[in-house]
């Protein structure tokens, strides 16, 4: 099984949120589903229905690597590489490939129903 840091390029972005009472938002040991939660807890908004593929995109690489004050959360990162995949973002679907391969069925399949949920409320 291969590592989400060979996976994916390091993302140096400025973190949206300093970490709350100390501890960053990664160490909190919640796992947060983006469809479910107009902001995440401890992670970033929901990008809006006029998000372009490049920034679902790069949303999607905060949550496949953990970074700029998205938890790690290979769900959420699933959903947004399928949603810039469908908004033409080419990068996104090599990524969503890979990470699919490092992902249980049940979480793909979660994954492409939250994309489904994002789409409707769109």
């Amino acid at each position: 099984m291969r590592s989400a840091a060979v996976l994916f390029p390091a993302v140096a972005i400025r973190p949206q949120q300093a970490p709350q009472n100390g501890v960053p938002a990664t160490a909190t040991g919640t796992k947060v589903m983006l469809a479910q939660l107009q902001v995440a807890n401890e992670g970033l908004p929901l990008p809006g229905a006029e998000a372009t593929g490049d920034e679902l995109f790069r949303l999607g690489l905060l949550y496949s690597t953990g970074q700029g004050g998205a938890p790690l959360d290979y769900v959420s990162a699933h959903m947004l590489f399928n949603l810039a995949a469908m908004r033409g973002s080419v990068e996104a679907k090599v990524y969503r490939k890979e990470l699919s391969e490092e992902m249980a069925s049940e979480e793909v399949a979660e994954a492409q129903r939250q994309a489904r949920e994002w789409l409707a409320q769109g």
